[in-house]
């Protein structure tokens, strides 16, 4: 019943005059895959990173496209959580770390009214991208998928990525395939 009335306030979505963001969709796959019909809710959110959502106002800029991955794969990672497959979810863990910083990093070149929220949002960033702050976060991550002590290596390969500049969609494939390599390395 919860589905159809959820189903039903998105069909009323798709006629508005307002511009819904992703967060109001992810709530769709997050109520599937609760209710157990996991093939579907992934489906979905597979869909989603592909931008297949179901409206689009507009085109949307590379800023907002990494906003929406981030958020996308972030449900995913909670998603393989539940699912108690640890070694999955530290896969896109990582892909949202390196894309909150890429976003924290587009936000720091804004143009804001006062230096104090300048210098806000340059600590925030200085912060996020800090080794010993990516360690911190991977460490319980790493506990859960039994590869403790991979902590620094995994966070200097999100942040050399990083410091590449490149499109941060592309960044997140390579920080995937970096962080699988040493998951690889160090389960062999």
């Amino acid at each position: 019943m919860a589905f159809k009335a959820l189903h039903e306030a998105y069909e009323r979505m798709k006629y508005s005059e307002i511009d819904y963001g992703i967060d109001k969709f992810l709530r769709l796959p997050m109520y599937l895959h609760a209710a157990g019909k996991k093939d579907i809710a992934w489906k979905i959110l597979n869909n989603y990173l592909r931008g297949e959502y179901p409206i689009i106002k507009g085109e949307k800029n590379l800023f907002q496209q990494a906003m929406d991955q981030l958020e996308i794969k972030d449900k995913m990672r909670v998603v393989l959580e539940r699912e108690k497959k640890f070694t999955q979810s530290l896969l896109f863990f990582c892909e949202v770390q390196y894309l909150n910083i890429q976003n924290l990093k587009e936000i720091s070149k804004w143009d804001f009214d006062s230096r104090e929220t300048k210098s806000f949002h340059k600590k925030r960033l200085a912060e996020a991208s800090s080794l010993k702050k990516i360690s911190e976060l991977l460490k319980p991550k790493l506990k859960k998928a039994k590869l403790s002590g991979q902590e620094e290596k995994i966070a200097k390969q999100i942040l050399s990525i990083f410091k590449k500049n490149m499109n941060p969609i592309i960044g997140t494939n390579e920080v995937r395939n970096s962080v699988n390599e040493i998951i690889k390395n160090s389960l062999s």
